[in-house]
C-alpha cells in the first residue's frame, strides 16, 4: 500500500513538473520574442536617426560654423531639432518634416516594444516565483529575468559615438 501511494505521489509530481515546464516555456518564449522585437525596433530607430543626422550634416556642410557640429554629430536628433532645421533650410523643409515624423514614430515603436517586454518579464518572473511553481522552476533551472530599467533605456537609444548634438547655441 505504501508503494502504491509513493508511485501515485511520484506520478503526480512528474505531471505537475511537466505542466509547469510547459508554462515556463510559454512565458520564456514570449520574453525572447519580445526581446527580438525590441532589438528590431531599436535598429529601425537608429537607422532613421542615422539618416536624419546625415540629412542634417548634408544641409549644414556649407553653412556657417554654428551648424558645423551637426555635420559630425553622433548622438540622437529630436523631432523638434529636425523641424528647427527645416525652418532654417526651407528647400529641405519637407525632408526634415518627414524625418522628424518617422523618427518620432520609430522612437514610439521602440519605447512601446520595451514596455511590452517589461510587462512580459514581469509576468514570467511572477509565474516562476509563485509557490509551488517556484520549486519546479528551481528544479528545471528557470531564473528571474531583469527588467529593462529606465537608465538603460535612455543609454540604449543613443548611437555609440563620442559626439553629441548641441542645438542650444542656435536656438537663441
Amino acid at each position: 500500500m505504501v508503494l502504491i501511494i509513493a508511485v501515485v505521489i511520484v506520478v503526480i509530481a512528474c505531471i505537475s513538473l511537466i505542466s509547469n515546464k510547459n508554462t515556463f516555456v510559454f512565458y520564456s518564449s514570449e520574453v525572447e520574442r519580445l526581446k527580438s522585437e525590441v532589438n528590431t525596433a531599436k535598429a529601425k530607430y537608429l537607422a532613421v536617426q542615422k539618416k536624419a543626422i546625415g540629412l542634417a550634416g548634408m544641409a549644414t556642410k556649407n553653412e556657417s560654423t554654428q551648424y558645423q557640429n551637426i555635420k559630425t554629430a553622433g548622438g540622437t536628433i529630436s523631432s523638434d531639432q529636425l523641424l528647427y532645421l527645416g525652418q532654417q533650410f526651407p528647400d529641405l523643409k519637407d525632408k526634415f518634416a518627414q524625418a522628424a515624423s518617422l523618427s518620432e514614430k520609430m522612437y514610439t515603436d521602440y519605447r512601446n516594444a520595451q514596455s511590452e517586454l517589461n510587462n512580459a518579464i514581469t509576468r514570467y518572473n511572477r509565474v516562476i516565483s509563485m509557490f509551488p511553481k517556484s520549486i519546479s522552476a528551481y528544479i528545471l533551472g528557470y531564473v528571474k529575468e531583469d527588467l529593462i530599467d529606465q537608465e538603460n533605456l535612455e543609454n540604449s537609444k543613443v548611437l555609440d559615438v563620442d559626439n553629441e548634438i548641441n542645438f542650444d547655441e542656435f536656438l537663441s
